[in-house]
């Protein structure tokens, strides 16, 4: 056998460092993609879990001193699921009386379907927005309309933690940070024209989980939020007399 002289075994012996180099970083690249590197049948099936929402939630606002200069960019920053299912429910409050308004809210696919229940909780009707276009379906039809200035938050009466997002910073008059019921909660109060707001949002999935309204020291209005990672079916997002969701279109 050919014996090999000393420059042959230091190059070999560097081929051999650069391939370990390359057979590694390949590994590594592989075993710690990230849950948007990694490719899945369907944006609906990546949302992150609660747990990695809350840890990664935690470390964001929990770096810094909340306060009104910056409990807008804090909540701006937090992790939210792609996908998920809501029940929200509005209790309204006439003089010493007061009602309850439901509705239900799916995500999934850049899509949000609410569907507006009776009493019984079966659907009285429902709509899908999608992109710039609300649809409105009452029972075997719909009608389309351009979103515009109409929001969840004036048809549903459902805040959202957008809504404290496009509030004037004037109107923000109070934050804080605090455990309630065993969910961490970013709490802003707000005052518009003497009307009394307080936002509460979850460092579980940076989602509404409650807000209270008040005006005159007597509240008017209350919403509970109660978020599950249920995954929406696609038969949610198709409108009738169609067969493809609105989002593959």
């Amino acid at each position: 056998m050919k014996k090999l002289n000393p420059p042959m075994i230091a190059a070999l012996g560097t081929l051999f460092i650069i391939i370990a180099l390359a057979v590694g970083l390949y590994l590594s690249g592989v075993a710690y993609q990230s849950p948007d590197e990694i490719v899945s049948l369907s944006d609906a099936d990546r949302s992150p879990t609660d747990l990695q929402m809350f840890e990664q939630n935690l470390a964001i606002a929990g770096n810094v001193q909340i306060d009104n200069t910056n409990v807008k960019q804090v909540i701006s920053s937090l992790v939210r699921p792609q996908t998920y299912t809501a029940l929200i429910t509005n209790t309204l409050y006439y003089d010493d009386t007061s009602g309850n308004i439901s509705c239900k809210q799916y995500v999934r696919d850049n899509a949000s379907r609410v569907d507006y229940l009776k009493t019984d909780g079966s659907i009285d009707y429902s709509q899908i927005y999608f992109e710039d276009i609300c649809y409105m379906i009452m029972g075997d039809s719909f009608t389309q309309m351009p979103v515009g200035n109409f929001t969840l938050d004036t048809s549903s009466m459902l805040p959202t933690y957008e809504t404290i997002l496009d509030m004037n910073d004037e109107y923000i008059t109070g934050s804080r940070m605090y455990e309630q019921n065993g969910q961490m909660i970013i709490e802003i109060d707000t005052d518009i024209d003497k009307a009394i707001g307080i936002y509460r949002i979850s460092l579980k999935n940076g989602l509404l989980y409650s807000a209270d309204f008040s005006k005159d020291g007597k509240m008017i209005r209350k919403v509970e939020v109660a978020v599950t990672d249920e995954i929406p079916s696609q038969d949610k997002f198709i409108l009738p007399n169609e067969s493809t969701p609105i989002y593959e279109k």
